[in-house]
Order: structure tokens, then C-alpha cells, then sequence
């Protein structure tokens, strides 16, 4: 299935948070959200290591209140270089990405709500 990297991002978050909620669903639910998100997770940990670096390229050391070093990076909107960065990431999210999921019939989730839905969109089949 194709996936652009936008969609992988908005999806796996909401996938990882019903996983680690322990929602009740049926089996056949809970073992097809298992086996997704043991498919996306090596792909959304490659895309944010991606996006990752093009925060440490276009930003700069992130600091706390107190003008310390929290050993983090950041891209502030103000910056010389937020265009720029902005251009890198939203190349980034409309790259598609081929992963071997197919998308789960509404029929085993039946314990999710809408915004969930959305956020998983193509993952999930009528």
C-alpha cells in the first residue's frame, strides 16, 4: 500500500495510542492494529529521524527559560531560515512511502471514534 510520509505521521500516533490504551475490541481487531503498527513503526522511526535532522540543519541549539541548553534543537518561525526549512519538511510529508499493510475493515474496529478514523484514513476500509 502507498502512503505519503503526512499520512503516516497523523495515523501512527492515534495507532499507538489505541495500542497502549489496551482498548476492548475484538480479536480480529486487536490483531490487525498489532500488525500495522509492527509495519509502520520502522517507517515512522525513519521519516522522524528525517525530519529530525532537518530541525538540527535549519535550526539551533533550543534553550530554557533560562538560556540553558536543554542538548534539543528548534526551528523558530522567526528564524532566516523557517521558509526553508518549511519547503524541507512539506517535501518530506508528500513523499509516498510503500508499506506492506493492508487496510483494516471497519467491521474490527468497533470501538474507536471519529477523529481516530480520520486520522487513520486510508489505513481503514469500509
Amino acid at each position: 500500500m502507498k502512503l505519503t510520509v503526512s499520512t503516516l505521521f497523523t495515523a501512527y500516533p492515534v495507532l499507538v495510542a489505541i495500542i497502549n490504551e489496551k482498548r476492548k475490541m475484538s480479536v480480529k481487531g486487536s490483531y490487525r492494529l498489532a500488525r500495522m503498527y509492527s509495519k509502520l513503526e520502522p517507517e515512522f522511526k525513519i521519516v522522524n529521524d528525517q525530519r529530525e535532522a532537518l530541525i538540527k540543519e535549519f535550526g539551533s541549539e533550543a534553550k530554557d527559560e533560562d538560556g540553558k541548553p536543554t542538548g534539543g534543537y528548534e526551528v523558530k518561525r522567526d528564524s532566516d531560515k523557517w521558509a526553508d526549512f518549511e519547503s524541507a519538511v512539506n517535501k518530506l510529508l508528500a513523499d509516498e512511502i510503500e508499506v506492506s499493510v493492508e487496510p483494516i475493515p471497519l467491521e474490527h474496529l468497533d470501538n474507536l471514534v471519529a477523529h481516530e478514523f480520520l486520522a487513520l484514513g486510508d489505513l481503514v476500509v469500509e
